[in-house]
């Protein structure tokens, strides 16, 4: 693939390098995505879906760089027979259309053959996806307990469900906390949460249940903790990464390992199962929908409010009533 990039009114250099033109990509992310701030985070998930994209063009005989619109409504296919679910493929579509945004911005090409390209329809509502991810609230328990005390992991593995449930925090946001985040000796205890989804900072309030947890941990960090990662919260206790921050691949294998130990797991469970439980179960005991928002980290309370209609659902169950 070759990316023109201006450097001077009269001069520009071509990049063949896939590697090279991922890292000019880069450049145009974090200027251009997220009003200008788009984290490290964001910014590897586009060049991981661009990469994908531009494999499967070099498999079909295209140049990634000269892909048509019906280039591009053939690619969108190929993730629909590939059962991604309708929101994996808008996000895949979104990098794609950046790529190509990228494309005009280096000079590349003068069109954007992505512009346009939606997903294709949800024949299955948001309501009915997340019920299909719901936990009752007995279930959760019997799962934050699951892992023994006995053994470092099972400790780790407690704390770290144990946030996201009860604060319904992101797997991203558990792995990248730092102690420095953590205010233990401050009433009320918090979790400072920096840069999440969207760019945004919030305050977490911590609660005994979470709090304990996480002072087990504490106590036992101390074992595997390396140099690498003195300031990281949660550390990998696996042989190749062992002492290190854990990441979220880490982290979502940690809490399907105890969904599969309480015989819990469906295909598609994860970490967001929590975070899905903590909004459901949190309304269902009358929390405040603006509060449970703004500590979610919701972008608004339309976000958030889906939340009630699994509520009701669960609720108002029609065979409750015969």
């Amino acid at each position: 693939m070759t990316a023109i990039i201006p450097v001077a009114d009269t001069e520009i250099v071509r990049a063949t390098s896939t590697d090279d033109v991922l890292a000019q990509l880069a450049v145009f992310l974090r200027i251009n995505v997220s009003a200008g701030d788009a984290s490290e985070n964001t910014i590897k998930a586009y060049q991981l879906h661009i990469g994908q994209f531009a494999l499967w063009c070099w498999d079909s005989g295209i140049d990634p760089g000269q892909a048509s619109e019906l280039d591009l409504a053939r690619y969108r296919r190929h993730l629909v027979t590939e059962d991604y679910e309708r929101s994996t493929i808008a996000v895949k579509l979104s990098a794609v259309r950046r790529f190509f945004e990228a494309a005009i911005w280096h000079g590349l090409r003068a069109d954007n053959p992505a512009e346009g390209l939606k997903p294709p329809r949800q024949h299955t509502a948001r309501r009915d996806k997340l019920l299909e991810r719901y936990l009752s609230r007995d279930a959760v328990l019997a799962l934050l307990d699951a892992p023994p005390l006995g053994t470092i992991a099972g400790v780790r593995d407690r704390a770290m469900m144990g946030l996201m449930y009860y604060h319904g925090l992101r797997v991203s946001e558990v792995c990248h906390l730092s102690l420095d985040d953590l205010h233990r000796d401050v009433e009320p205890p918090s979790l400072h949460i920096v840069k999440a989804k969207g760019g945004k900072d919030r305050v977490v309030l911590l609660v005994e249940k979470s709090l304990s947890r996480l002072d087990l941990w504490l106590e036992v960090r101390s074992q595997v903790v390396s140099q690498s990662s003195a300031s990281a919260v949660f550390l990998s206790l696996s042989n190749n990464s062992q002492g290190e921050p854990i990441k979220a691949p880490g982290a979502r294998w940690a809490v399907q390992r105890w969904l599969k130990e309480t015989t819990l797991y469906r295909a598609g469970f994860g970490p967001h199962v929590l975070r899905h439980c903590h909004g459901s179960h949190a309304l269902a005991q009358g929390a405040d929908l603006y509060v449970l928002s703004v500590e979610m980290g919701h972008a608004s309370t339309d976000t958030t409010g889906v939340y009630l209609h699994v509520v009701d659902a669960v609720r108002q169950n029609p065979a409750g009533f015969l």
